[in-house]
């Protein structure tokens, strides 16, 4: 799930930002500017019932703002892309199609956005809520049903 969340946040980034690399692993030193980066900060989860769950799920987005010769930041180019961002992930909810399905998907509720450029970067938090139901419900149903009718079978065998 994790996987699919950045995937769709990548896509929602490309599309408006279609010619700056994402990237979702570490770079090291050898990433260009201007550039971003995903990475998954953390996760929770909180069963609603038997079969449906929230997953609350913090991203953090950084943006590489490019720098001149003398190594400053495009600062006008930072703000611009600040104000993007913050109109991208204000909407509020995105979509989530989960991996291995091209039927079942996920809304991304976007609980909050903070952060603000710092430095040559900008650093913003992205706090999602996704209500997704148990897929192996059925497997359990079957299986506690198959258990049932063992022990009915048993009792009326006197065993």
């Amino acid at each position: 799930m994790i996987t699919d969340v950045i995937n769709a946040m990548r896509s929602l980034i490309a599309q408006n930002f279609p010619n700056i690399p994402i990237y979702i692993s570490n770079q090291g030193e050898g990433f260009q500017r201007p550039s971003f980066f995903i990475s998954y900060v953390n996760s929770s989860t909180q069963n609603l019932s038997k079969l449906v769950f929230n997953n609350t799920v913090a991203i953090q987005i950084v943006y590489f703002a490019p720098l001149d010769d003398y190594k400053n930041v495009d600062s006008a180019n930072q703000w611009q892309t600040w104000d993007t961002l913050k109109e991208i992930f204000n909407v509020g909810f995105f979509n989530v199609t989960n991996t291995g399905s091209s039927t079942l998907c996920n809304v991304a509720k976007i609980i909050n956005i903070t952060g603000a450029p710092k430095n040559a970067e900008i650093y913003l938090n992205v706090n999602l809520q996704i209500t997704e139901q148990r897929t192996d419900f059925d497997n359990d149903m079957s299986s506690n049903t198959q258990l049932m009718e063992n022990i009915i079978l048993n009792l009326q065998e006197g065993n």
